[in-house]
């Protein structure tokens, strides 16, 4: 028999399961009366919502409801639960399915879903919450779904399994339980085992259902998601970015609930000790924009250890994910002691990265991300010293854009928002305007949040240095660096010596960029930036 997989597409049904390309599906029967009517609550994150779940038939039934929560690539709310629960204030009816917008719901799935729940009901009236996958304490899986791992049905001779979780791919709960999700809980992850947990707490069962969803169904474009690579959603996992901010989301949840979680403890003490401390000494913290030449930064301070893994820009990789952490956590948590929590995790961190090369004499460290915590990195180190490099702010920002400008990853999609907000524009603007625009109002946030830390700072503190000085007269601006980071160096003085920095120098590269904007978009950055390159000096 063939069956339809709701755009279109067809596979063999054999067993109880669909067979289409290299992916297996539940086979739900269509037939069978239903009587509720649902209130779907589902955030629109991207355009997968039109290939996935707007498929659905149940969500289109007209005795249920379905709510569509707008916060396209994270931009209106600053997590997931914020978003579900301004879906779940708007629902009018009792039973709430809180879904993913890249689940696909087949024919029959409501049907399948009041079976299983009305057999739940006889067993235990006052469940909980509700899920269709999830995990016993244990880790023993629970459920019946599809998704790009694999198929599963893990079922015994009932159509529900109690559980300790359910995956939040969809969730079901009653509106008269309330606000049960935590508005804290950053980022997009831990919903389910937070409200499972929450639930829990209030002598309440978890359960999942038989009723089999098909999760990552399709891609924006429509096409079939048949294996992890296909997904774009799951390539970002292996992300920088998408651990920090899952970093962030299971430390929250471990410090909530350390007290009730017998395999989890919360999160130990980061701080180091006041012996470590005065080993590690000070460093040098480099501070610029990204996309604004910084790798040259890097290359004129060479008599610094940078990291023992640094990136092609010049970039410190070990203290990538604590910064990225803390950035994110600085932007997209709410939660007290979280900027202190953030400070002792990159100090720590640091001091890992310096005992394992011995503890150098002179040692500092260069992310772009740096920049959007200062105060949180004076507070890491006390005695540190700011190196700034500075750059026409119209050159960076008609150039190729940074990450912490565009959509495409967590840290820009905290970001970006902030940026608009320290501009007074529109937040809804962001999804209108131009990359050019995404550079400069995130330069003008940073840049000028720097320059407020640096006039805090004494002079000797920190050193400014310009980029088009590094290109037109690198010998000169290298002696002026090194000069400077002897004196931060405590009397360990070495001579200045020629270098390879003019053979760095790539003028071409300067003057060419390789993304080119009409001049329309050149000259409305101009004037978004005057009054940023009058600050900076470049403008009379």
């Amino acid at each position: 028999m063939m069956r339809p997989l709701g755009n279109g597409t067809f596979g063999d049904a054999n067993d109880g399961v669909i067979q289409a390309g290299s992916r297996r599906y539940p086979n739900l029967p269509e037939e069978g009366a239903t009587r509720l009517a649902l209130s779907f609550v589902t955030v629109r994150y991207s355009d997968e919502l039109e290939q996935n779940l707007m498929l659905s038939y149940c969500v289109r039934d007209p005795r249920n409801e379905l709510i569509v929560v707008d916060n396209r690539d994270d931009v209106f709310f600053e997590s997931l639960s914020q978003a579900f629960l301004s879906g779940i204030q708007r629902a009018r009816h009792e039973i709430v399915v809180l879904v993913h917008e890249d689940v696909l719901l087949l024919p029959g799935w409501q049907a399948a879903f009041e079976r299983s729940l009305s057999e739940l009901e006889r067993f235990d009236p006052e469940w909980g919450l509700l899920g269709t996958a999830g995990g016993t304490a244990d880790g023993a899986p629970r459920g019946h779904w599809s998704d790009p791992h694999k198929y599963s049905k893990h079922f015994g001779d009932r159509p529900f399994d109690e559980v300790a979780w359910v995956d939040e791919h969809i969730m079901v709960l009653r509106r008269s339980d309330g606000a049960l999700l935590d508005s804290l809980l950053p980022s997009i992850h831990n919903i389910g085992h937070d409200l499972s947990l929450t639930l829990r707490s209030r002598c309440r069962r978890i359960y999942v259902v038989d009723a089999p969803t098909i999760h990552k169904y399709a891609d924006a474009a429509g096409r079939l998601i048949q294996t992890l690579p296909d997904s774009p959603k799951i390539r970002a996992r292996t992300s920088l970015t998408w651990l920090a901010a899952k970093a962030c989301s299971d430390d929250y949840l471990a410090r909530k609930w350390h007290a009730v979680l017998a395999t989890r403890e919360e999160a130990p003490d980061a701080s180091i000790s006041e012996a470590e401390r005065m080993r590690m000494g000070a460093p040098v913290i480099l501070l610029a924009r990204g996309g604004s030449g910084s790798r040259l930064l890097s290359r004129v301070c060479g008599q610094l250890f940078l990291g023992n893994e640094v990136s092609g820009s010049g970039d410190t990789l070990e203290l990538a994910i604590p910064i990225y952490k803390a950035v994110i956590a600085k932007y997209r948590c709410r939660t007290a002691g979280q900027a202190e929590r953030s400070s002792q995790e990159i100090e720590r961190a640091a001091y890992r990265m310096l005992e394992r090369a011995g503890f150098p004499a002179r040692w500092g460290f260069k992310l772009p991300e740096a920049m959007l915590l200062v105060d949180e990195l004076a507070a890491a180190f006390p005695c540190a010293r700011f190196m700034f490099l500075v750059r026409d702010p119209i050159s960076t920002c008609l150039r190729r854009t940074h990450m912490t400008a565009r959509l495409d990853n967590e840290i820009g999609r905290a970001l970006l928002p902030v940026a608009y907000s320290h501009v007074g524009r529109r937040i809804d603007a962001i999804l209108q305007d131009s990359p050019a625009e995404h550079m400069a109002f995130t330069t003008i946030h940073q840049i000028e949040m720097v320059i407020q830390f640096l006039r805090r700072l004494p002079p000797a503190r920190h050193f400014t240095v310009r980029f088009e000085d590094l290109l037109g007269k690198p010998r000169v601006t290298e002696e002026r660096v090194t000069a400077w980071l002897d004196d931060v160096a405590l009397g360990l003085r070495t001579p200045v010596r020629p270098s390879p920095l003019e053979r760095e120098i790539d003028l071409h590269r300067a003057a060419h960029p390789v993304v080119a904007y009409p001049e329309v978009v050149q000259r409305h950055v101009a004037a978004l930036l005057e009054p940023l390159r009058r600050q900076l000096g470049y403008a009379a």
